[in-house]
This record gives C-alpha cells, sequence and structure tokens, in this order.
C-alpha cells in the first residue's frame, strides 16, 4: 500500500494486514493509527502527531514497538500503545 503525498489523516487510518507500506510524506494522523499485521518495522520518517491509539500485533518487528515507546515518551503518540489489543508499555513484542 503505498501513498507517496499522504501527508495528513484527519480520523482513523486502519492499514491492518497492508503489506509493504509507504508512507513518506505522513506527518499526522487525528484518531487511532492500526497497524496490525504489516510488519512495518519504522514509523514513518516525517510522522509528527498520532492523535489516538496505536494497535499492532506481535507479528510486527521489534523495532517499530520501540519506536512507539519513543513516539509515546515524545508526546507524538496522544493515546496508548496495544499489542494483540492489550495494553503494552514495553518488553519483547515476540511471546516464547
Amino acid at each position: 500500500m503505498k501513498f507517496p503525498s499522504l501527508e495528513s489523516v484527519g480520523n482513523d487510518f486502519d492499514a491492518r494486514g497492508a503489506k509493504e507500506l509507504d508512507l513518506p510524506k505522513l506527518k499526522r494522523i487525528g484518531g487511532n493509527f492500526i497497524l496490525e499485521g504489516t510488519r512495518l518495522s519504522a514509523l514513518p520518517p516525517s510522522l509528527e502527531h498520532i492523535g489516538g491509539d496505536v494497535y499492532i500485533s506481535s507479528a510486527e518487528p521489534q523495532s517499530l514497538a520501540d519506536e512507539l515507546i519513543q513516539a509515546k515518551a515524545s508526546g507524538i503518540l496522544k493515546g496508548n500503545i496495544f499489542l494483540n489489543r492489550l495494553p503494552y508499555h514495553g518488553g519483547p513484542v515476540k511471546l516464547i
């Protein structure tokens, strides 16, 4: 799923299951960002604001989860992080 010119989403952005997600200019998401099953390794480089929660699954790389923790700490992410629909506050994404 490629959106080379997309800069802003006013509400939720549901990318669930999208492969090869490419959002190089995305700066703002007004609501939730649903990334379950995308296997995205990092947030879009220009992202400045996520107004809601972010949903990921254990299929996502650890690098994405770590970046989301940093986004929350820096104020980019206003909501919370959910891993497999449960609150996530850090630690391993893959359960052994």
